[in-house]
């Protein structure tokens, strides 16, 4: 297990395949409720190509297990849930069930409840009560105190490992990947590259250099492919107008992404994945690090 170091406020995991001194680094940064440790399960199988790279995996500073919608999940019934799934039916009261077989139902929906229960809890964000449109907007106002500590932080790992500016690069899923762009974008010495790993990018925020840039995303993706008056009909009244609105403009789908990314001149390669949802595969992680470091 990769061990775990802090440095000015961050905790942080460093891998490198070879033992000489890295020539080169690249920064990465896992999704909301993911953690450093289990992204860098997805990150390891690959680090033997890159020897002379450092690979550092920042946690995310904040915990979500007091968020409101870890605590919506605690309230919800999760068990019915699994039940369902398991028997393979749309109503698993309509399903005749044998008691034995409910039993084993039951025991397994439990242990899927604690497994899932115990990620929730080990689960960490990079913005502190993160809040979709809060964050959004702070992201498009440069609001967003997050992007100098990161860059503070990097710095110092470049300088104590000796590593130039230019053979810097940052990766980031979901959004990592959005923090990914706004931090490459705020540095004042251009790194070698940015990849957003299934995040979006708002058009937004100051641009202080601009860095080749892999914008990769499932065409499945169902966390940025969003319909706001499908997802939120049963919201009634002004709030629910002006939320539908605000996500209507924003719109964090692959093409508007494409697009701003695009009208802004940042030199771009976007790539769309069939077939795949919001998920980073050996392939795209590898197809992500190929472009990252070369």
């Amino acid at each position: 297990m990769p061990h775990t170091k802090i440095q000015n406020g961050f905790e942080y995991i460093e891998l490198q395949a070879g033992e000489s001194t890295p020539t080169q680094c690249i920064v990465l940064l896992h999704g909301h409720g993911s953690n450093a440790e289990d992204f860098s399960e997805s990150i390891i199988p690959h680090i033997t190509d890159y020897p002379d790279t450092l690979f550092i995996i920042i946690n995310g500073q904040f915990g979500i297990k007091d968020t409101p919608a870890l605590k919506a999940y605690l309230k919800s019934s999760t068990k019915s849930k699994a039940k369902l799934e398991i028997l393979g039916s749309q109503d698993a009261k309509d399903t005749d069930i044998s008691d034995t077989d409910m039993k084993k139902v039951t025991d397994l929906a439990q242990q899927m409840e604690q497994k899932h229960l115990d990620n929730l809890l080990s689960a960490r964000t990079c913005i502190d009560g993160f809040d979709i449109p809060k964050t959004a907007l702070s992201m498009m106002f440069n609001r967003l105190s997050l992007l100098k500590e990161l860059n503070r932080f990097i710095d110092n790992r470049l300088d104590e490992h000796d590593i130039e500016q230019d053979k810097l690069s940052i990766m980031g899923f979901s959004l990592g990947g959005a923090i990914a762009l706004y931090t490459a974008f705020a540095r004042k010495s251009e790194c070698n590259a940015v990849v957003s790993h299934s995040g979006a990018y708002l058009g937004f925020g100051k641009l202080n250099s601009k860095p080749r840039t892999l914008h990769i995303m499932g065409k499945q993706d169902h966390m940025f492919h969003m319909d706001p008056d499908k997802d939120f009909k049963d919201e009634k009244g002004l709030g629910a107008k002006l939320k539908k609105a605000f996500y209507k403009a924003l719109n964090f789908d692959f093409q508007h992404t494409k697009q701003r990314l695009e009208k802004r001149k940042i030199p771009t390669v976007s790539v769309a994945i069939e077939d795949m949802d919001h998920i980073a595969t050996a392939d795209t992680i590898k197809q992500s690090l190929a472009f990252a470091l070369r």
